[in-house]
């Protein structure tokens, strides 16, 4: 289990975004996994994006940088929980 100084583990971040993304494309939960591609397979764009970030930093209490944050680390669910995870240890 990977942790962070805020107590955030890789699978909380991953189980807190397949919800949330599953509610914002309107899937089951269950269809939507770490290699799930944000862009191509769930049609997110730039608005729906900000969306994402902003309900995770509320159920995460993390706090995204805008300073670091690139788009490959929005390519996947996996690529963005991996990016939280490091961020928040440091």
């Amino acid at each position: 289990m990977t942790e962070g100084k805020t107590g955030l583990d890789r699978r909380q971040v991953v189980e807190t975004s397949i919800g949330v993304l599953a509610e914002m494309v309107r899937r089951p939960a269950e269809t939507i996994s770490e290699q799930t591609r944000l862009f191509e397979e769930l049609g997110l764009d730039s608005v729906n994006t900000l969306e994402l970030l902003m309900h995770l930093e509320e159920l995460l209490r993390f706090q995204f940088d805008a300073d670091t944050l690139e788009q490959r680390y929005l390519e996947t669910v996996g690529t963005l929980a991996s990016y939280v995870v490091d961020q928040a240890g440091r």
